[in-house]
């Protein structure tokens, strides 16, 4: 079983909304492969949250492991579009996904003995989402892999928390984007940039390039480079680096 926690949300256009999140989007394509899920989050009891449980269901998640809040509304992201091309996002604060509850159901999933851990470091921007984090972090096996999304929005970030993450994960992700905030050039390579944060603890990172698809840097050594066959080509990768459980598909 592969756990994952984290914000779903909607991403509001002017004549549009779509659905996502990246722990959401993490889960839903490797139930799409056939992997076993849990997807643990928390939305409002407003029109986006019946709109993400429906999602949810739809995705055949179990609806139940979906928290809802009587008081904070549903995960949201105002997107903007400027003029040349680019977008701006206006990340919504104290929504639902801030106030996941550690609770009987999450504390037993975490002790089952997990395959992988996904979380990311939006869900960390108060000390609530940490402590949650942290919480379940300490009730997983030793066995369990633990696999962190970075993800540094404006405001939604503290140097503390991505520390704390960094150290926490053995296969972290992030975007050259990222890199280039954490690791400066310094007439580094990329491999070396990557090989920088292996010595803060994790034994794999994933950088991920865009149209130019990925670099991965082990402990193992080497840097393995992957082409873009397919938007989510990466998760395949770290399913098979995990040896959690058997590919169902060939993605081309």
């Amino acid at each position: 079983m592969i756990l994952v926690i984290g914000e779903i949300l909607f991403d509001l256009f002017l004549d549009d909304r779509r659905i996502g999140g990246a722990p959401f989007n993490f889960a839903f394509h490797l139930k799409k492969l056939g992997f076993d899920v849990r997807f643990i989050s928390r939305v409002g009891q407003d029109d986006l949250g019946s709109n993400a449980i429906e999602a949810v269901e739809a995705a055949r998640f179990d609806p139940g492991d979906i928290q809802r809040d009587t008081l904070f509304p549903t995960g949201r992201v105002k997107v903007v579009m400027d003029v040349d091309g680019s977008h701006e996002f206006c990340i919504a604060q104290n929504t639902a996904y801030d106030h996941i509850v550690f609770d009987h159901r999450l504390k037993a999933l975490s002790e089952s003995g997990p395959a992988l851990f996904y979380f990311g470091t939006l869900i960390q921007r108060t000390p609530h989402g940490h402590s949650l984090v942290k919480s379940v972090l300490d009730h997983l096996p030793p066995e369990t892999q633990t696999f962190c999304d970075i993800n540094l929005r404006p405001g939604c970030y503290s140097k503390k928390t991505i520390a704390f993450s960094i150290r926490a994960s053995d296969i972290l992700k992030l975007s050259l984007e990222e890199l280039c905030l954490l690791v400066p050039d310094q007439g580094m390579g990329l491999e070396q940039r990557a090989a920088r944060l292996l010595e803060k603890g994790p034994k794999c990172v994933i950088l991920t390039l865009g149209e130019k698809g990925s670099l991965w840097v082990s402990k193992k050594g080497g840097a393995f480079p992957f082409s873009r066959l397919y938007r989510w080509h990466w998760i395949v990768h770290v399913c098979h680096l995990l040896q959690a459980v058997p590919t169902p598909c060939f993605i081309k």
